[in-house]
């Protein structure tokens, strides 16, 4: 039975330095880590290679992707893709900027295990704050009950916003704070009531430069002003 669950943000975004960069997928909405996050991956690497982690899920987009390799090298583990945990963007847009196709995300990242299929696919059209809530609620309510038969700790790399609805959906509380900065860690332990508990609320002790670009919703339509 899962026991543990880590849920990471990515690490600090290239875009947010050179504005109109592209990652290798070459989509403009799906962008690699500035060197800052590079080095956060790396040290969060460092943290969760001496959890008992059994089980690595990240969001598709190349910046979760990106943050999660050295993880999964220092374990020695796969990547399972997750479209339940991917990115968020709000009423912005009447449809949903997809990532690249899993082919080309698998040359990109051999770590990754194809044959491992997505509790959710993609969404298809806008999404509100609330269905957000909902879609990531279903992700998680979907993806503890299949882990439940075959580990007990796992690990998950998603954005802000899908970060922050994981670890609400898991303490059943969509109004609760949850500190989401830039490759911070959130650890959840299931109690013996089946209930989970949150230990470690979005931690960025790991990290050399701290707390960088917390995030919060405000309403549906994304702000990347930084919630410090």
């Amino acid at each position: 039975m899962l026991r543990e669950i880590y849920i990471v943000r990515h690490g600090y975004r290239n875009d947010w330095e050179h504005p109109g960069s592209l990652s290798p997928t070459g989509l403009p909405h799906d962008p690699s880590l500035y060197t800052i996050g590079v080095q956060q991956a790396e040290e969060t690497a460092q943290i969760l290679k001496e959890k008992p982690i059994q089980a690595i899920f990240s969001s598709p987009f190349y910046r979760c992707l990106q943050t999660a390799k050295p993880t999964a090298n220092a374990l020695g583990m796969n990547i399972n893709v997750e479209y339940g945990i991917g990115e968020w963007y709000g009423t912005t847009r009447s449809f949903y900027p997809l990532p690249a196709s899993m082919d080309r995300l698998k040359e990109l990242y051999p770590e990754i295990d194809t044959s491992y299929v997505p509790v959710l696919a993609a969404p298809t059209g806008m999404e509100t704050m609330r269905q957000v809530h909902e879609r990531v609620q279903a992700a998680m309510d979907k993806l503890v009950e299949q882990c439940d038969a075959k580990y007990e700790q796992v690990v998950l790399f998603g954005h802000a916003a899908s970060v922050i609805c994981a670890v609400r959906a898991l303490l059943e509380d969509w109004s609760f704070y949850v500190n989401a900065g830039t490759c911070s860690i959130s650890k959840l332990e299931r109690q013996e009531n089946g209930k989970w508990e949150l230990i470690t609320n979005g931690s960025t002790d790991h990290l050399s430069q701290g707390n960088l670009r917390s995030w919060m919703f405000e309403g549906d339509v994304p702000s990347y002003e930084v919630h410090q």
